[in-house]
């Protein structure tokens, strides 16, 4: 157990916070695609990537990246592509 006593949430804690949404099964139902949202501070921006992870456990990995917005991962039906918006 930490000794640590809570403390009031400071502006600054904002910028840490990252929202996932949009999550979508792949076909077979191995992988998860998903938005993640965060503050860019130094453009004073969000910022939304593609992840990917394996749903039964494992790192996910980062599937688009760059300043923009991506968002609405959609799986083609077989499973072998990744459409979204940029």
């Amino acid at each position: 157990m930490s000794d640590e006593r809570p403390r009031p949430l400071q502006p600054d804690d904002l910028l840490a916070i990252k929202v996932v949404a949009d999550v979508q099964l792949s076909p077979d139902g191995r992988r998860a695609a998903y938005t993640l949202t965060e503050i860019a501070p130094e453009q004073d921006e969000y910022r939304s990537a593609i992840w990917m992870a394996p749903v039964q456990g494992g790192e996910p990995r980062q599937f688009t990246r760059g300043p923009k917005r991506d968002s609405g991962p959609r799986w083609s039906p077989d499973g072998a592509r990744l459409a979204f918006l940029s």
